[in-house]
């Protein structure tokens, strides 16, 4: 068989690394901790070039070809939730779903002013099917960068505090005239945010 690789980037050197890693840390309250962080850097870089993709392996068990195969918790854990999801998707009694998609790449906690369009038109379909017992799950991809600055500690000062949810944001100049070469009009009204019950 013939493998085909190419695709991936090359791997960081150890500079590269460094700097990359240390990006989290900028904030000057870091300063006193520097010589633990620099200890915890390097503790992550021997993790990186040593692959550790899984750290905590175990047992595959019962239901696979050879069940003293290690595999990673976390991808069992996760194998396993998908296996209860397709049992309960499989049972007819259970209700209807419908997966509800928000492709924006921001919302109003990673990007100063208000929720997007994108989000606000998903509520307005997740209203439509409410009465009629359809079940609704939403995969909101802003979660996504908003969750990668979470994760890195020197990110979360950056962030621009959240506007009261209840206060009536105007659109920017920029926004209001890009809406405008986009033929898009502001809600009747003028458009709100509100806190979405989870």
């Amino acid at each position: 068989m013939d493998v085909r690789t190419g695709q991936a980037p090359a791997m960081l050197t150890r500079e590269e690394f460094g700097q990359r890693f240390r990006m989290a840390y900028l904030d000057p309250l870091f300063g006193d901790a520097k010589d633990v962080i620099a200890q915890i850097e390097e503790i992550a870089w021997q993790a990186y070039v040593g692959g550790r993709k899984s750290p905590l392996p175990t047992r595959a068990g019962p239901g696979f070809s050879d069940p003293d195969f290690p595999f990673s918790v976390e991808w069992l854990a996760t194998r396993q939730r998908l296996l209860d999801a397709q049992a309960s998707w499989a049972r007819s009694e259970s209700p209807t779903r419908v997966l509800l998609v928000c492709g924006a790449a921001r919302n109003d906690g990673t990007c100063p002013g208000e929720m997007s369009k994108t989000f606000r038109l998903l509520e307005l379909i997740r209203a439509v099917f409410t009465p009629t017992g359809i079940q609704t799950d939403v995969l909101d991809l802003s979660f996504e960068p908003a969750e990668t600055d979470d994760r890195s500690p020197g990110l979360r000062g950056r962030r621009q505090p959240r506007p009261d949810p209840h206060i009536r944001q105007e659109p920017r100049q920029g926004q209001r005239a890009g809406n405008e070469r986009m033929g898009l009009s502001q809600a009747p009204g003028g458009a709100r945010v509100w806190a979405h019950g989870a």
